[in-house]
């Protein structure tokens, strides 16, 4: 079982725990969330960067080629 200390009266509270049992106190959030949340972000942003350049790429392309065979 996986325990922390509490940061308000220093008991032994589960890892998980929202409240703590002994002082009623509701826990801050742990950081490792806001860590993934992040890597999220960053994986959102370079995906969307790289089909818009793609897009962009592609859509110059068609145009090069129908200005050629006119």
């Amino acid at each position: 079982m996986s325990m922390r200390i509490c940061p308000f009266c220093r008991e032994k509270i589960h890892r998980q725990a929202v409240v703590c049992r002994y002082c009623k106190r509701d826990q801050p959030t742990v950081g490792r969330r806001r860590k993934n949340s992040s890597g999220w972000l960053a994986a959102i942003t370079a995906t969307a960067v790289i089909v818009s350049a793609t897009a962009f790429l592609v859509t110059e392309f068609i145009r090069e080629r129908n200005i050629w065979s006119k």
